[in-house]
């Protein structure tokens, strides 16, 4: 006889859920229109503060080239 044939067959567990397993609907949504809204415009004011700090640091930082 095989040796698999006699070994019990292991339980399969794993760290992730089954693709099929979704969580329950909300009752509420997590965010109001508003609050999505408020959000959107802070991360926008966000990335526009860092995008020019960027663009300062990179003016500064290259020295212009040295024509022989």
């Amino acid at each position: 006889m095989d040796a698999r044939a006699e070994a019990s067959a292991l339980p399969k567990t794993s760290v992730y859920p089954p693709v099929e397993d979704l969580p329950p609907k909300r009752e509420k949504p997590a965010m109001t229109a508003d609050e999505r809204s408020r959000l959107q415009k802070e991360l926008i004011a966000a990335r526009d503060r860092q995008t020019s700090a960027v663009k300062a640091r990179a003016g500064a930082a290259r020295p212009k080239p040295i024509k022989p």
